[in-house]
């Protein structure tokens, strides 16, 4: 369901949800046991957050990141 979202979400350029699901995306690798993917979905949602200006869901995500350690 969340290729899906990120897809469509793509399709209609909205970066807001594009970063949120990429997020969500990076947890789910991760608790998959599959570091590189779960990587590759945080950076993309941390550079469309940056992007956003949005600084609290920027801390929110790595505070999660933080707990992968």
């Amino acid at each position: 369901m969340f290729i899906e979202s990120l897809n469509q979400s793509t399709s209609l350029g909205m970066k807001d949800l594009m970063a949120e699901t990429n997020g969500h995306l990076a947890q789910l690798y991760h608790a998959k046991n599959n570091p590189e993917l779960a990587q590759q979905h945080y950076t993309i949602a941390h550079q469309l957050f940056t992007q956003l200006g949005a600084a609290k869901q920027i801390e929110k995500l790595e505070l999660g990141m933080k707990n992968w350690e």
